[in-house]
């Protein structure tokens, strides 16, 4: 079964026509955008220095740190008819990849997490027999990965966040019908999947952001022939969901990010007109969105990752003309936007993980073209590294 990521569809005037929701996704040409040039010094906000190339091109992959401090990426596709078993480990004092154990199947627009004992929890995705609900678990222990539990239902797109007591929340999704309100969980102690609440109304291409309390905040996403602007927040304790304020604009394919005030930064995504450059804040105390800084130009499918000063890295995606290869940072302190060095490539669907030493690995993805890459940068917040291998200062 065939099952694209969302792309944008550019007319002859470079703006999106149309956006399908569901499981046909009507594909078109994007044109070249180049946001500035590769590298260079930094503006305000760090610099992209390249990094050793995995051994396979691959998108729709998905990266997890480990416990010692390597990165693991697993499956992905060479494009959107194929999947990989392969995986990879990214050591970043070595600056090096490695082999790493493949996966037992096949996955793409699958999600992991890291679980108890540091085993990492793949589940889902789009693989050679279609939309699938089995998992794999890899055990850094061992180095082995063995075959997880089914869940409840098949389902790729899907969001997988652990909960404050170990356990993992798997929300929604597409299976071969279309979106699905279901909603299981994982306990590593029964060793299996848990039937949990439902969704109010069922979604793919959404976000689950764990709060300071300890509920979780799903946020839009696309249902059936709609782009929600709806929003839900899951109780552990009570296994239940509640309707909180809606967002100002519906989106799917966004980024959101919990900052150290407790309340949660939603970044762009698309509409049925196209890339957005809106910006929403959720503030959890009040149950409403705020409007904030937007972007300097719309993206989606772009990735936003929390540095350790509490600032958020956005970097790279699609606009309405192209692949981006431009990046900004977010300070909650100021609520404004500061534009760092551009990337090496424009790339969208790709990977960023926060390293131990505060840098940013990313991988993967692919251009305007639909080119996938196999190459990876490092961002440094505080400029180039030193032969130290610590940041300078710019």
């Amino acid at each position: 079964m065939r099952v694209r990521t969302p792309v944008l569809i550019a007319g002859a005037a470079g703006v999106a026509a149309a956006v399908a929701v569901g499981l046909a996704w009507a594909a078109g040409a994007l044109h070249s955008a180049d946001w500035g040039r590769a590298g260079g010094s930094p503006r305000d906000g760090g610099v992209f220095t390249s990094a050793a190339s995995m051994s396979f091109a691959r998108t729709d992959h998905t990266a997890v740190l480990l416990d010692d401090g390597r990165v693991l990426v697993q499956g992905g596709g060479p494009d959107d008819d194929s999947s990989y078993l392969s995986a990879e480990f990214f050591d970043p004092r070595a600056g090096a990849w490695a082999k790493a154990p493949s996966l037992l199947e096949s996955r793409r627009d699958h999600r992991t997490v890291r679980v108890e004992g540091g085993r990492v929890l793949a589940t889902g995705g789009i693989g050679r027999r279609g939309i699938m609900f089995g998992t794999d678990l890899y055990d850094p222990a061992t180095g082995e990965v063995q075959p997880g539990p089914g869940m409840r239902a098949p389902r790729g797109l899907h969001t997988a966040t652990r909960l404050r007591d170990g356990r993992v929340l798997i929300v929604g999704g597409l299976n071969g019908a279309g979106p699905v309100p279901f909603v299981d969980v994982y306990d590593a102690d029964a060793g299996r999947f848990l039937a949990a609440a439902d969704l109010n109304g069922a979604r793919a291409w959404h976000t689950a952001t764990l709060l300071s309390d300890g509920r979780v905040l799903v946020a839009a996403g696309s249902g059936f022939g709609t782009i929600r602007d709806s929003t839900e927040l899951y109780d552990p304790a009570g296994d239940s969901w509640v309707v909180t304020g809606g967002l100002l604009q519906p989106r799917f394919v966004h980024t959101a990010t919990l900052l150290p005030d407790g309340k949660v930064l939603v970044v762009g995504g698309q509409d049925s007109g196209g890339a957005l450059a809106t910006v929403e804040v959720y503030d959890p105390a009040s149950g409403r969105w705020a409007r904030a800084a937007p972007l300097s130009g719309p993206r989606t499918q772009h990735t936003a990752t929390l540095l350790p000063d509490g600032r958020v890295l956005v970097a790279g995606g699609f606009e309405n003309a192209g692949a981006l290869r431009t990046a900004e940072i977010y300070d909650w302190r100021t609520g404004g936007w500061q534009r760092t060095s551009d990337m090496a490539r424009a790339r969208g669907r790709h990977t960023a993980t926060l390293l131990p030493d505060g840098s940013v690995l990313i991988a993967g993805g692919s251009d305007t073209t639909g080119r996938r890459w196999a190459g990876a940068e490092v961002f440094y917040p505080g400029g180039p590294p030193t032969p130290q291998g610590r940041a300078g200062t710019p």
